[in-house]
Formats: structure tokens, sequence, C-alpha cells
């Protein structure tokens, strides 16, 4: 089944709500995968605060990554921007690798 197929079937009411509930959670689960961890960022590589980071004011805030922790990655930025400093410590789902 493809993707269009999938959602056509949901449209037309193909799924019942326990169907629908699997489905949700294969998708979250799948997304869940997708995320970057700490390990897929190195100190010296260039990124981008995404669209998940809070406040959105930093969202396309550019930095590079000078350490990572445990679960979390720092970064710095350029300048200071509303109450932070321009050093930043994010979780990695809220970072994407630059170009």
């Amino acid at each position: 089944m493809t993707a269009q197929e999938i959602a056509t079937a949901i449209i037309q009411g193909e799924f019942d709500s326990a169907e629908l509930d699997r489905i949700a959670n294969a998708i979250y689960r799948r997304r869940k995968l997708l995320e970057p961890t700490i390990y897929d960022f190195e100190p010296g590589d260039k990124v981008v605060l995404n669209s998940k980071v809070k406040p959105k004011y930093l969202a396309g805030t550019p930095g590079i990554v000078i350490e990572r922790k445990q679960t979390r990655v720092v970064i710095r930025i350029d300048a200071p921007k509303g109450r932070y400093g321009t050093t930043l410590t994010c979780p990695p789902a809220i970072l994407t690798k630059a170009n």
C-alpha cells in the first residue's frame, strides 16, 4: 500500500478507531526513530535550530557544535538572542545539520 492509498483509506473511513490508534502509534514511533541523536553531531559541525525549537524566534539560528553531553548538544551561536547568550545546550531533536 502506498502512502496515498493509506491516506485515502483513512479519509474514506476504512479504519476503525482502534486501527487508527495503531497507525498513529506507528507513525509516532517511526518519527522518533528518525530524530537525530547526540551521536549524529560532532564538535565543529555546523547546525541550525529547526522549527521544533521553543521559543520560535530561535528557529533558523545557525550555530556550531562545541560539545556533546549525555543527552544534549552544546552549540555556540554568533550573537545573543532574546534572553539566551551565545552558548545553548539543546536536545538533538531541535537541531538540523547545515550544509
